[in-house]
């Protein structure tokens, strides 16, 4: 028994298949885990370009004296998100949307301009 098991330890015979089979495991574990992480990378991006537009939508539809959480909604919506949140304040629209398991939050409105005689905006 012990001279079998030092012989399979000194020989070499068959290494270099379990070295590639471990190589290509780490490659398929590294693999993997880069496309979960671009996939999380590209949702959450698609759920902020979602609030985004709805927070705009919202805006014009607020300057236009329309009703902006319905354009926000609408909006967010087109973009296969949901409406979680929208407050108005003014002409500013702030809305948060869900789209799949992601959540973002995005505020629009009309640049608040400086009044050249006071200094203020």
């Amino acid at each position: 028994m012990r001279n079998v098991t030092a012989r399979l330890l000194r020989e070499e015979e068959g290494s270099t298949t379990v070295a590639a089979a471990l190589f290509i495991a780490a490659f398929v574990v590294l693999t993997l885990v880069g496309v979960t992480t671009g996939v999380r990378v590209v949702q959450a991006r698609q759920a902020a370009v979602a609030a985004d537009l709805a927070a705009v939508a919202g805006a014009v539809a607020a300057q236009e004296s329309d009703d902006a959480c319905k354009a926000a909604g609408s909006i967010a919506k087109a973009n296969h998100a949901r409406l979680v949140a929208c407050e108005i304040d003014g002409e500013d629209v702030q809305v948060s949307v869900q789209r799949k398991e992601r959540k973002a939050t995005s505020r629009a409105g009309p640049e608040a301009v400086e009044d050249a005689a006071t200094g203020r905006r």
